[in-house]
């Protein structure tokens, strides 16, 4: 399985803060054997704009790829994004 590197944490929108909307996104994407992602499709999302912003930060996440017999492939994988309840 591919290993994150690097992933920073999505931003909530004002709209979500608004309505005080929380819970998780889910997103299936695809890390290449570069380590970078692509194909990304929300299972399921919240709405508000979360769904956006997950999709954001997601693509700028960094992972070591996955290895078989020590050669990089890409590789299917669902994430899940956390947006905790907010105070206002």
């Amino acid at each position: 399985m591919p290993r994150i590197i690097s992933n920073p944490n999505p931003e909530y929108t004002e709209a979500a803060l608004k309505a005080g909307v929380h819970g998780s996104v889910i997103i299936k994407l695809t890390v290449g054997k570069d380590g970078n992602v692509r194909d990304l499709k929300v299972l399921s999302g919240l709405g508000y704009g979360l769904d956006e912003s997950a999709m954001k930060v997601v693509q700028s996440w960094k992972f070591k790829p996955a290895l078989r017999d020590d050669i990089p492939f890409d590789c299917a994988v669902a994430v899940e994004l956390d947006f905790p309840p907010k105070n206002h």
